[in-house]
């Protein structure tokens, strides 16, 4: 019974699943936060960038160049396994890349 309940809570500290959390970026311009995996990414030695994914574009000042696409940094999302913190709201609607809860950042970012 002992090595039971032994065993028992060695599966609790586990995640419920393992996997590839993904990336998560804010965009400078229009400030909403966007979720991708790394096959989408562009890699500029440790950081990644690719566009906003909502279409926003600037241009230089002074000239009067077509708008060039807003470039994001993403950041690889950390999750922790926490079984007493249920997802929710917190979580899938975060714009950082820190997610502490039972999801172990499969959700985080992702609304």
């Amino acid at each position: 019974m002992a090595t039971l309940q032994l065993d028992m809570f060695a599966t609790l500290r586990e995640p419920a699943h393992t996997h590839d959390a993904g990336y998560i970026g804010t965009c400078g311009q229009c400030k909403r936060a966007s979720r991708t995996t790394a096959q989408a990414l562009t890699a500029y030695g440790s950081q990644r960038f690719a566009h906003c994914p909502h279409g926003c574009t600037y241009t230089a000042p002074g000239t009067n160049r077509h708008g060039k696409r807003v470039s994001i940094e993403y950041k690889r999302i950390q999750g922790t396994y926490n079984p007493r913190i249920k997802c929710g709201f917190k979580c899938q609607t975060a714009t950082g890349p820190v997610c502490e809860c039972s999801c172990n950042g499969a959700n985080h970012g992702g609304r």
